[in-house]
């Protein structure tokens, strides 16, 4: 027996015959939030050159910048030390500092988000999603904030699929991914032990980690084919979300 098989039948997964629930991630799992984001985002740095005659400084450069911020900001919101609705207006500010002009960051943060709904989604997540929920409960584990993880989910015209009480974001939460208290929620919600769920998600330390310090088991969606840390703490990689619908670990009729 190899080390994955041995790994996953020590943890009991082997015996899993047809999981009870499904969960997933939702940004850059069920819709390209990378794409989405540069989307919204890049009109709106360029915008700001432009308005206030900052042709000096390329865009590009300003948009590494802000990149740069958001990375940093965001580190914080996801580790639990800032709040999100702060850390989006903050940056804002930030970006309002380094170029040295006046920035109302409600207004900013407020037309940055209109346009973050206008989501890119993964093509397959629309055929997908609506086959599983015909033989599973579905639910949803995101870092994301409550109000837009809704607004989100019905941007790309999936939110009927995921019932409300099993959308779980690190806000209802009270903790973030990979914390596992975040996964037990939801495993509450949809009323399964970790052993009768599955979990499927793209990032490797807040997906693949959390689910399994959760003992969830987890299937990594690695549609960029980065290498694989640790094979053994996932029951399988995939690369495109229709390779659900083959996998051997979710029995279709």
């Amino acid at each position: 027996m190899d080390k994955v098989s041995a790994s996953i039948m020590m943890r009991g997964y082997k015996c899993m015959a047809r999981p009870k629930a499904i969960l997933f991630d939702l940004d850059n799992t069920l819709y390209d939030f990378t794409a989405t984001w540069t989307q919204a985002t890049y009109p709106l740095v360029q915008e700001l050159i432009e308005t206030h005659h900052k042709e000096e400084i390329p865009v590009p450069e300003l948009w590494g910048i802000f990149e740069r911020i958001n990375r940093v900001i965001f580190s914080h919101v996801d580790h639990g030390h800032l709040p999100g609705r702060l850390g989006r207006q903050l940056r804002w500010e930030l970006l309002g500092a380094v170029l040295n002009i006046p920035i109302d960051p409600h207004e900013m943060n407020s037309r940055h988000l209109d346009a973050m709904m206008f989501c890119i989604p993964f093509e397959e997540a629309s055929l997908v999603i609506p086959t599983l929920a015909r033989s599973y409960p579905l639910g949803i584990v995101t870092n994301g904030p409550e109000d837009l993880l809704n607004r989100r989910l019905k941007a790309i015209g999936l939110d009927s699929y995921f019932p409300d009480q099993c959308r779980i974001s690190a806000e209802r939460a009270g903790f973030f991914k990979p914390h596992p208290e975040i996964f037990q929620k939801a495993l509450t919600a949809l009323g399964v032990d970790p052993q009768d769920a599955l979990y499927i998600g793209d990032s490797w330390e807040y997906d693949v980690l959390g689910a399994y310090n959760a003992d969830i088991p987890c299937l990594w969606f690695n549609p960029h084919h980065h290498p694989c840390p640790a094979p053994q703490m996932v029951l399988q990689e995939i690369h495109n979300l229709s390779d659900l619908l083959h996998s051997h670990w979710i029995p279709l009729p």
